[in-house]
């Protein structure tokens, strides 16, 4: 009896391929914008968001067919606190990936076509994106300006 572990070589390791893959694409999102390919942008940023939500649905399974819960001890309350953030940093991350999905989508048509202006992001202004992920973009912008050096 007792707390019997999950196998890691079952859900836990499907998770650990689905996050890294996720990491990949929003890495592949990322150098697309810098290099003003939209198509791989969006491709990259969707892509991550449909990881993230297969990552999400694989979690509440996981969650389910654990034979503890988070009143069973150390284990239990170590196992849904630790797995339980990162869900929650999952979720909080999708949500910003959707947002610049639409943001971008929106700047596309209003720039007619390009995705930076004079080494600049070209997000920001008065259309209502600045707030969406102020860190996400000026990353972009930073790389921007690096990119010019060169």
């Amino acid at each position: 009896m007792g707390i019997e572990a999950i196998n890691p070589f079952e859900l836990p390791l499907l998770n650990t391929v689905i996050l890294l893959s996720s990491g990949a694409t929003v890495t592949y999102a990322h150098h697309s914008l810098i290099q003003g390919n939209r198509s791989g942008a969006l491709l990259g940023l969707l892509a991550t968001v449909f990881l993230a939500v297969i990552f999400t649905c694989f979690q509440g399974i996981e969650y389910s067919v654990s034979s503890f819960t988070i009143s069973d001890g150390i284990f239990g309350s170590s196992f849904y606190f630790g797995t339980g953030f990162h869900g929650l940093h999952v979720m909080i991350g999708s949500k910003e990936n959707v947002g610049l999905l639409l943001c971008e989508s929106s700047l596309w048509s209003k720039t007619r076509g390009t995705l930076r202006s004079k080494g600049k992001s070209g997000i920001g202004g008065d259309d209502g994106c600045r707030s969406v992920n102020k860190r996400s973009l000026a990353t972009v912008s930073s790389n921007d300006r690096k990119s010019e050096k060169f």
